[in-house]
């Protein structure tokens, strides 16, 4: 089995197709759209809407969402106010059972190194 440099390159021509657009966050497959007010979420979405049809790429209906104002993605919160943890990451790791072996101490690290950004003086 080789390495496979697919995800890289699938990033690398969502970036070149979307990433010159004000407001778009790109990651693999999906895009997010950052903006102050509903008008300016309005206008980044129709750049991208007329780029993805000028290129013939269509967005899978089941997974598009409009106008939200939270999203959950990659583990965090993010809406007007910043960026949070997702509660339901939070809850995994208030409820982590004591590691039995050094696997499992670094399961537990991992998941403590993922909240490290919002706890002071970690």
């Amino acid at each position: 089995m080789g390495i496979s440099c697919a995800p890289e390159i699938f990033q690398k021509r969502n970036q070149e197709k979307f990433g010159d657009i004000q407001g778009v966050l790109i990651y693999f497959d999906d895009l997010l759209i950052a903006a102050d007010s509903i008008k300016e979420h309005d206008e980044i979405l129709a750049k991208v809407v007329q780029r993805a049809k000028s290129l013939n790429i269509k967005f899978n209906k089941n997974k598009v969402q409009f106008r939200v104002p939270e999203v959950k993605y990659l583990g965090h919160v993010f809406n007007v106010a910043g960026m949070r943890p997702d509660p339901e990451r939070v809850k995994a790791v208030v409820e982590l059972k004591e590691p039995k072996n050094k696997l499992e101490l670094q399961r537990v690290l991992g998941m403590l190194n993922y909240l490290r950004r919002f706890v002071p003086h970690f």
